[in-house]
């Protein structure tokens, strides 16, 4: 009879497993690893995270846990392993974790979490895809010289076999009379060039840095609509993160959107840098919060 009874408890279905939102030890382990990622212990926060998902905790829940004092808020361990993941440079795996979490949807109510999740998403999405190689110095070079610099023809001699890369540049009259001993001036960096470390400085999650370059860059060519745009992500991505108390973030958000816009026309579409949820939170209340300028200072 013993027998018979363990056949039957072996044979009969499992009820559905939901014990793994009851698990304190993963709750436990998502609130050390939330806490590692806010110090910058990247590595340490993905070995806890992957410590819960091992104990069956995969699902993302408005509570974990079962001890009151200590219930696991806001349970979504895939948004944060992918965060963790792209702070260490694991692009691949950090895009698929972070749309796992957008997959299971509870991140979308989660104002803040959500517009992160966009923000680093589109950055990951425009990494590992294929974009056109960098500008060879010799292109910065020839749309750095005078158009008179290029009507005169230079023939170059093959260069013997060698490993070592030869440089040819065109001989610039003003630069002539530099001694042998002295170097020349290094070219200034190009807005383009400049753009692309403000990209960077971004995706490495240094706001401060790329608002900076993002300048550096409109100063450089300000007819460019693109540093505006770039402005308007990172000044809605700080607003966002830093808990939406600074309005003077958000204003001067909107005001570089509506830089990008006016230079870019009425009928370009915003690029995917600009997460949804930036464009909803930059869209809203398009008008200025403080006082609209005097009448009399029209342009």
């Amino acid at each position: 009879m013993p027998a018979v009874a363990l056949l039957v408890a072996v044979l009969l279905p499992s009820p559905p497993l939901r014990a793994d939102r009851r698990d304190q030890k993963a709750a436990d382990l998502y609130t050390e690893a939330v806490a590692l990622v806010k110090k910058g212990r990247y590595p340490e926060a993905a070995e806890r995270l992957n410590r819960a998902l091992e104990r069956g905790a995969t699902e993302p829940n408005e509570m974990q846990g079962t001890e009151t004092r200590y219930l696991a808020k806001r349970y979504d361990p895939y948004y944060w392993l992918g965060v963790a993941q792209m702070e260490m440079g694991l692009t691949e795996q950090a895009l698929a974790n972070l749309e796992k979490s957008e997959t299971y949807g509870l991140v979308k109510k989660w104002p803040q979490e959500w517009a992160d999740l966009s923000r680093r998403k589109s950055l990951l999405l425009a990494k590992l895809s294929p974009s056109p190689a960098p500008s060879p110095v010799a292109a910065v070079v020839a749309a750095a010289e005078p158009a008179t610099a290029a009507a005169t023809p230079v023939l170059v001699a093959a260069p013997p076999p060698t490993s070592t890369p030869v440089t040819v540049r065109l001989p610039s009259p003003a630069a002539e009379p530099v001694a042998s001993g002295e170097r020349r001036p290094a070219l200034p960096p190009s807005a383009a060039e400049v753009l692309a470390e403000a990209l960077g400085a971004l995706g490495a999650g240094r706001l401060g840095e790329a608002e900076r370059r993002a300048a550096d860059a409109a100063v450089l060519d300000p007819l460019s609509p693109r540093p505006d745009v770039l402005r308007a992500c990172v000044l809605g991505t700080r607003y966002v993160l830093d808990g939406e108390k600074d309005p003077a973030l958000l204003e001067r958000a909107r005001e570089a959107l509506a830089a990008w816009r006016r230079k870019a026309g009425p009928g370009r579409p915003l690029p995917p840098l600009l997460s949804p949820a930036l464009r909803l939170l930059l869209a809203a209340t398009p008008g200025p919060a403080r006082p609209a300028a005097p009448p009399p200072a029209a342009e």
